[in-house]
């Protein structure tokens, strides 16, 4: 529904979604709220997309500036004859035009097709102009006395047969015999350097009018605009956000009747985001989320910022992959902070008496370790992750 959507607000400027509950009186307003009559669970809903072609604005504001409804959305809305509350509707748009010309456009936006097509006319017509220079690219002059031709009898008739001979015969393995003295044929080449780049520039153009590298929408590398590279497609993703944000109202406004709908109460946690567009740098944001956790380490020894503040910055940043976490701050782990305490030593040695590590001496009487001895099990391990381990 939502492509379909945006398909209709690309080619109409913008689409309307009919948030249909079984009413008889659409013209009525719908409360969005716990007490609404009509969402309820067991009710029904459905949401139908409205073509802009079968819709016409209702009652506005045009005589009052100062007022906030100036030229703004109609109070209700003229579908087919039937008259729909603007609070049964979902509406969708994009590229807003100047506020005297919002009639004209029945309150949507410019469409983008309609943005595009000049740019369309201009590379058509010079794509049919490349095609008739390669088709005028050699051609042959046949010069002979016309004088005579045009006033004897039978004079152009005798030019058509010759013209004739000369096109049947046209190759380079065929003869031509002309009158040396009142004859002549030449052979006329026309150049087409700078013929492509002038078709291709065109055709470039369009995908720089549509915000679109030329590599994403034509398959081709541009020409005229350098290569497209990384940062190229990064502004086309961030484009392409700013354009989402277009939608959010009228998709948080869906999720809000679907709660009614469903549960008769509205969740105001509920909310969505976006995917992100161009996540195949996964490595560059963990590099990225490496760093930044070990600033915020430094900040948190330093005291310069406490810990849940640090645990609110890398909840928000999306590259650390952390927003599941609570906003509580949970409680420290059982002997995470306890260095060289009495109880930790007492823990180990007991440990490593009962557990002695492979190639470990054994402990002397008295529990006394000999010089230079650590009593670290092989391998280079500490006692505290073999303590930790069992």
């Amino acid at each position: 529904l939502w492509a379909d959507a945006i398909a209709t607000m690309g080619y109409m400027g913008g689409a309307l979604i009919y948030i249909d509950t079984g009413t008889d009186d659409p013209s009525l307003p719908l409360r969005l709220s716990e007490t609404s009559d009509e969402l309820q669970p067991g009710g029904k809903l459905r949401f139908v997309l409205v073509d802009p072609v079968n819709v016409s604005p209702g009652m506005y504001n045009a005589t009052d500036p100062l007022r906030p409804d100036y030229m703004t959305d109609p109070e209700y809305w003229i579908v087919l004859t039937r008259r729909v509350h603007k609070s049964r509707l979902i509406i969708l748009r994009d590229n807003l035009p100047p506020t005297l010309l919002r009639p004209a456009y029945n309150f949507m936006g410019i469409p983008q097709a309609q943005i595009l097509w000049d740019y369309v006319l201009h590379w058509n017509r010079a794509r049919v102009s490349a095609a008739d220079i390669l088709e005028k690219l050699n051609l042959m002059v046949f010069q002979t006395n016309t004088e005579d031709l045009l006033s004897q009898m039978n004079g152009v008739s005798q030019l058509d047969a010759k013209m004739l001979a000369l096109t049947r015969y046209r190759s380079n393995n065929s003869v031509l015999v002309c009158d040396r003295n009142m004859e002549d044929v030449k052979n006329v080449t026309l150049t087409i350097s700078g013929v492509t780049e002038v078709v291709r520039q065109a055709l470039e153009f369009i995908a720089a009018i549509n915000r679109t590298p030329a590599v994403k929408l034509l398959g081709i590398s541009p020409s005229g605009f350098n290569a497209t590279g990384e940062s190229d497609i990064r502004n086309y993703y961030d484009h392409i956000a700013s354009k989402q944000e277009l939608l959010r109202d009228g998709i948080q406004r869906a999720i809000t009747c679907l709660q009614l709908h469903l549960t008769g109460k509205i969740d105001p946690s509920i909310s969505f985001d976006f995917n992100r567009l161009g996540t195949d740098d996964a490595a560059a944001d963990a590099q990225v989320g490496a760093t930044v956790a070990q600033t915020l380490s430094g900040l948190l020894q330093g005291n310069v910022i406490s810990a849940e503040e640090a645990r609110q910055r890398v909840k928000q940043d999306p590259r650390m992959g952390l927003d599941f976490i609570s906003d509580e701050t949970p409680e420290p782990n059982e002997g995470a902070d306890v260095q060289g305490g009495d109880e930790l030593d007492q823990l180990v040695a007991s440990f490593m008496a009962d557990h002695p590590g492979p190639g470990a001496a054994a402990a002397p009487a008295g529990g006394e370790q000999p010089p230079g001895e650590t009593g670290a099990p092989a391998g280079g391990e500490s006692a505290v992750a073999e303590v930790a381990r069992a």
